[in-house]
């Protein structure tokens, strides 16, 4: 882990950044009913790279991740009634991962994809609010 105030991340984030520490794979496992998962990845050196995220039930999801960018955020949503237990992260180079995010469903009932994009807006807006929160607090 690599602490808090990563300073390349983008967007203000100021919580646990995750790095690979020399793996170019990494697999995440999910808690159980995650109908949807989001994070956010960034490359270890200030070079582009291909990131693919895949999750248990076979979709992916690739995104260039550059270190002077600040990190890319990565979607991914439960198809065919299936939850999502794991997803995979692979590149070629060291990477960090943070910010995480799930939507929860019921294994008989995968929620649409428009109610995905309200729960990670959801997501988005009380992280936002708690980071508010964290600084005000902090300039107090």
């Amino acid at each position: 882990m690599i602490g808090n105030g990563w300073g390349a991340w983008s967007n203000g984030y100021a919580g646990d950044v995750y790095e690979s520490k020399g793996a170019t794979s990494v697999t995440m496992t999910l808690p159980a009913a995650a109908a949807g998962f989001y994070f956010y990845a960034e490359s270890a050196t200030f070079s582009t790279y291909s990131l693919t995220a895949t999750a248990n039930d076979g979709s992916s999801l690739t995104e260039s991740i550059n270190g002077f960018q600040g990190a890319s955020g990565f979607g991914l949503s439960a198809r065919g009634g299936t939850m999502l237990t794991s997803v995979t992260l692979s590149t070629t180079t060291d990477f960090e991962v943070g910010e995480f995010g799930i939507c929860v469903g019921t294994a008989s009932a995968t929620p649409e994809s428009s109610t995905l994009v309200g729960c990670f807006t959801a997501s988005g807006i009380m992280l936002g609010y708690a980071l508010r929160r964290r600084k005000a607090k902090s300039a107090a």
